[in-house]
């Protein structure tokens, strides 16, 4: 009986993390990428986040994902408006790598925090350089 209890009081405190870093990632109107620069402006966040070694893994985790299916979103958008401009296909390509490459720092996780080695920092600001100079050519 007293395992049943612990469990019961584990579940509670899981699912108020879960439902707090929910509330967190859609609250935030931040956080609500609907274009190509908000989601680029994001992406810019989320890098700073990953490089500093200090980003709440639980947070950030929730906010890759939310990155990543606003980026799934405005993809099947352009798709549906038959949108073949072959300069929109590159930057979705170079979103769909800085999406890859930051579900790759959200693995890396150290104790409650985002810890990410040097090879892949360095990758994160390298992605990240060239979507701000593709949102700078496409302006």
């Amino acid at each position: 009986m007293d395992y049943y209890n612990t469990y019961k009081c584990a579940i509670f405190i899981f699912l108020s993390f879960l439902s707090a870093g929910i509330a967190t990632a859609s609250d935030n109107p931040q956080n609500q990428p609907t274009n190509i620069g908000s989601l680029i402006s994001e992406s810019d966040r989320l890098v700073k986040q990953a490089i500093s070694s200090q980003a709440n893994a639980t947070t950030f985790r929730i906010d890759v994902n939310f990155y990543r299916e606003s980026l799934r979103e405005l993809m099947i958008e352009a798709e549906k408006a038959d949108q073949n401009d072959p300069n929109l296909q590159n930057i979705f390509m170079q979103l769909v790598r800085m999406s890859a490459l930051l579900q790759s720092a959200a693995a890396c996780k150290t104790g409650r925090y985002i810890v990410c080695p040097a090879e892949l920092r360095q990758q994160l600001l390298s992605q990240q350089a060239r979507l701000q100079q593709l949102n700078v050519g496409q302006s």
